[in-house]
């Protein structure tokens, strides 16, 4: 098996990633190892718990997370304290580092840059944003790229 550029023989217990205390979520059909595969993004991955950093190949649910979280399709969660990357979309609380989102942003403030393939909702942006429709914010320190309308302030 050969996963992302990682050799894979889950047979024998090995996985493509260190023993790192990262939470992970993944699926598996025998001993292969699902990572691109339409009906895994059927599937969304619920934690309620401390995590330092989380990732998932699927939608993820959490509360808060102390360090990054990265989400396949969509992340939900209360307040992530790292960088947030999803396939999707992103519906936090705070964003500490940069949020990056194949769709939307949604979310409220977020320490560094933003990026989204669609529209970007949030409170205070510490870094750049980069939307690919609308920008709607309350404050920007760095440069605004949008594809659509730009609201500061409101």
């Amino acid at each position: 098996l050969f996963v992302d550029g990682w050799d894979v023989n889950v047979k024998d217990g090995s996985l493509p990633w260190d023993d790192d205390g990262v939470l992970r979520a993944v699926l598996f059909v025998g001993h292969t190892l699902v990572k691109h595969h339409e009906k895994a993004r059927e599937f969304t991955f619920t934690y309620d718990g401390p995590a330092l950093n989380v990732d998932s190949a699927f939608s993820l649910v959490c509360g808060d997370v102390g360090g990054n979280a990265d989400a396949g399709t969509s992340i939900t969660c209360r307040n992530v304290g790292g960088s947030a990357d999803a396939g999707s979309y992103i519906a936090c609380g705070t964003v500490g580092g940069d949020a990056d989102a194949g769709t939307y942003i949604e979310c409220g403030d977020v320490g560094g840059d933003a990026d989204a393939g669609s529209d970007i909702r949030c409170g205070n942006v510490g870094g750049d944003v980069d939307a690919g429709a609308n920008v709607t914010c309350l404050r920007v320190e760095g440069d605004v790229d949008a594809g659509g309308k730009v609201i500061i302030g409101k």
